[in-house]
C-alpha cells in the first residue's frame, strides 16, 4: 500500500484511510463539531490581555521622549561649556600677553632708573 498524495488529504490510498467515508479532511469542524480555529482564537483572546502591553508601550514612549529631551539639553549644555572654555582660553592668552608686556615695561623701567 503506497500512500497517495493527491487531492484527498491524509489518505493512504486513493479510496479511504481508517474507515473514513469521504477521505477528505474538513478543517472547519472536528469530531465534536467544534471549529478548532475559532476555539483557538477564543482561547488566545482569553489568554492574551493587551492592556499591560499598551501601558508598557506608553511608558516606553514617555521614557524615550524624556531621554531625548535630556540628551538635547545635555548637548546644549556641552556646547555652552565649550563656548565658555574657548572664551576662558582667549582671556588666559590675553592675560599672558598682558603679563609679558608688563614684565617688559618693568624691565625697561628698571634699566632707565
Amino acid at each position: 500500500m503506497t500512500p497517495a498524495y493527491g487531492n484527498s488529504a491524509y489518505s493512504a490510498t486513493s479510496s479511504s484511510y481508517a474507515g473514513s467515508a469521504s477521505g477528505d479532511y474538513d478543517s472547519t469542524s472536528s469530531a465534536n463539531g467544534v471549529d478548532m480555529q475559532e476555539y483557538m482564537q477564543d482561547r488566545f483572546n482569553g489568554a492574551f490581555d493587551p492592556l499591560p502591553l499598551d501601558r508598557t508601550l506608553a511608558v516606553q514612549a514617555q521614557t524615550s521622549g524624556l531621554l531625548n529631551a535630556k540628551h538635547r539639553e545635555l548637548q546644549d549644555l556641552q556646547a555652552l561649556a565649550q563656548q565658555r572654555l574657548a572664551r576662558s582660553r582667549a582671556r588666559l592668552a590675553e592675560g599672558y600677553q598682558d603679563a609679558k608686556e608688563v614684565k617688559r615695561d618693568l624691565e625697561w623701567t628698571q634699566k632707565r632708573v
